[in-house]
């Protein structure tokens, strides 16, 4: 008996409750038909990429939560029962890293070297701003000093110089 095999595909898709047997008995196929087609196509793959990509900003905030609510409560058992070893203080220090990091994913907040390199870029930008509009003022000393430039018409060979001896 011949089935549409991507209807049944996009309903297994999109519904976290289809399972392969409910296909088939909805089909009226054997199981074996659904699974080989299933993994031919990789819709377990495709399930989970769909059901990520439905995962809203909320959905992955409470995700976090839990994740991080387990962690804790880890470790207040461990604590309380002073099985702490290295490698538990190890694993728990990667968790909270893993879980501060996502957390700025999520909230687009930026790292302290990302906050530091900004405020220096802002302070260098005021620093610029402020030498142009300085420099816009003509009587303002520049630190050059100007030579005026001599003809060798215009020069006293009679002048005696520091350090020389007149002839």
């Amino acid at each position: 008996m011949s089935f549409d095999i991507n209807s049944a595909m996009n309903e297994y898709i999109n519904n976290p409750d289809m399972s392969y047997k409910k296909l088939a008995l909805k089909y009226g196929v054997a199981y074996s038909v659904i699974a080989k087609e299933a993994k031919k196509n990789e819709w377990v793959k495709k399930r989970k990429k769909n059901m990520n990509s439905d995962l809203s900003k909320d959905k992955k905030l409470s995700i976090l939560q839990k994740a991080t609510d387990k962690s804790i409560q880890s470790l207040y058992s461990k604590l309380y029962e002073e099985e702490l070893s290295i490698n538990d203080i190890k694993n728990i220090s990667t968790i909270l890293k893993t879980l501060t990091a996502v957390q700025r994913d999520l909230n687009d907040l930026p790292t302290y070297k990302e906050q530091n390199s900004v405020r220096i870029s802002n302070e260098r930008l005021q620093l610029v701003k402020a030498k142009i509009s300085s420099s816009g003022d003509e009587s303002s000393e520049t630190g050059v000093v100007l030579i005026p430039f001599l003809d060798e018409e215009d020069e006293d060979e009679d002048v005696v110089y520091e350090g020389e001896e007149s002839v």
